[in-house]
């Protein structure tokens, strides 16, 4: 009973909301920013925000929690503000890389029926002491389907104050012998921690190639190098090249996009 009346309230909140003629910049009682996707619908309840799909039937709730001892308690918090009788199993914890002004993010995955074909999870996110809870409920057909749209929300979501690094306007520092050098420890450095045995890499300041080699070797326990001239597997990075190319086609009149490419 009380789910179906969290469910009734939830209806009736959807009911007097317009979805949204753009992506829309929107914020949550506690500040914390996030866009609203074109064709979504949101509503603010106290501390709950409920943006809704379309589709009636996919929900994310940003919940501000405040206060919390941990991501759990935070999360814990969050379902009973959104929707107290939720009661499913906890499958996975995963942590999340902080970002967004956000200094703490774990990620929560909730057991779910194979013929509900849904997703129910949580993210809890920490700026300083305070917690803010982002809640899917979601049919896997519509959450497929507008995840673009969820992705969106989702990267957008970034805490009360937070500034996002812009580099309008500000000119880029040269890539001097020194910067060459600390750009290439950097990489060394990634190397070591993700235990990637060698890299090849070029750096192009205005047009011209200002470095190109490789660091460390081409195969795990034998010494031969990598170098400018070594050759990677590029994997499915070749359909992004083969756009690029067919791109260039099109906007030199030998094509059409809806020609076929052996046309040319």
């Amino acid at each position: 009973m009380k789910r179906l009346c969290a469910a009734m309230m939830l209806a009736a909140l959807v009911l007097t909301t317009v979805p949204a003629a753009a992506d829309t910049p929107e914020k949550t009682a506690s500040g914390a920013t996030f866009t609203l996707p074109t064709d979504w619908s949101v509503q603010t309840h106290g501390a709950v925000t409920v943006v809704t799909a379309p589709e009636g039937d996919t929900h994310i709730a940003i919940v501000d929690v405040g206060s919390a001892a941990d991501a759990a308690q935070a999360v814990a918090q969050a379902w009973k503000l959104y929707e107290p009788s939720m009661h499913r199993a906890l499958q996975i914890t995963t942590p999340g890389a902080p970002r967004a002004g956000w200094d703490e993010i774990q990620n929560f995955a909730y057991q779910t029926s194979p013929n509900e074909h849904m997703a129910v999870e949580a993210t809890a996110m920490r700026a300083g002491h305070a917690w803010t809870v982002a809640l899917i409920e979601g049919s896997d057909a519509t959450l497929d389907k507008r995840s673009a749209a969820v992705g969106l929300l989702s990267a957008s979501l970034t805490a009360a104050g937070y500034q996002r690094e812009t580099f309008t306007g500000r000119a880029a520092n040269r890539l001097t012998p020194e910067r060459v050098a600390e750009l290439l420890s950097f990489v060394r450095s990634g190397m070591k921690q993700l235990n990637v045995p060698g890299v090849g890499l070029a750096l192009i300041e205005h047009g011209k190639i200002v470095y190109e080699g490789g660091l460390g070797v081409r195969e795990l326990g034998k010494p031969q190098p990598v170098d400018k001239n070594t050759l990677f597997m590029i994997a499915t990075n070749t359909k992004g090249l083969t756009r690029l190319m067919m791109s260039r086609v099109v906007d030199q009149g030998k094509l059409q996009w809806n020609e076929l490419v052996t046309k040319a």
